[in-house]
């Protein structure tokens, strides 16, 4: 974004085309059902104003946000309570694992994919869960072949459930919800 925004906004919008209430609630709840990690903690990758993040906490995640964005932070700490760590993915590192990393329209968005992909891969518990959504975009179809399975969740976007395993990669899996 290049310029303010408010929450009022932002919510009224969403009434109108409610798609990130959707999406959020989706992956979050499908992202919370597979996760076999029994670790409660979730990183959300390019929060924007705070959907997914919300989403995840209501159902008892304790999440680290970032994102780089000035004004979508604004929105959401109004939203959250907090402000979300304002860096980029590739500068963020933690010494605790994760059971959800999320990202939603955040990897088409990498210069190096596959470097974020394997930072998600070491960040990840043994039995948490990478979901990740992208527009239809056919360059990451090649991408996802080689380290996770996409499916096709809603009609405008990719989405890919991965499960870390003990051999720490992550595993091809699909939503089992559906």
């Amino acid at each position: 974004m290049t310029a303010p925004v408010a929450l009022s906004e932002i919510l009224q919008a969403e009434k109108r085309f409610p798609n990130t209430t959707i999406d959020a609630e989706r992956m979050a709840n499908t992202a919370h059902a597979m996760n076999k990690s029994k670790n409660c903690r979730a990183l959300d990758v390019g929060s924007g104003y705070g959907f997914y993040t919300k989403t995840l906490n209501s159902v008892g995640y304790s999440t680290v946000s970032i994102n780089p964005g000035k004004y979508e932070n604004t929105v959401f700490e109004e939203m959250n309570g907090k402000y979300p760590l304002p860096i980029m993915f590739n500068s963020y590192n933690d010494k605790d694992n994760f059971g959800i990393i999320l990202m939603s329209q955040v990897l088409e968005h990498i210069v190096e994919p596959e470097k974020a992909v394997a930072k998600v891969s070491a960040l990840l518990a043994s039995g948490g869960i990478f979901a990740c959504a992208v527009p239809r975009i056919e360059f990451h179809q090649n991408l996802y072949s080689k380290y996770i399975m996409c499916y096709s969740y809603l009609k405008h976007m990719e989405v890919a459930m991965a499960r870390k395993t003990k051999r720490a990669k992550l595993n091809l899996t699909e939503d089992q919800s559906n």
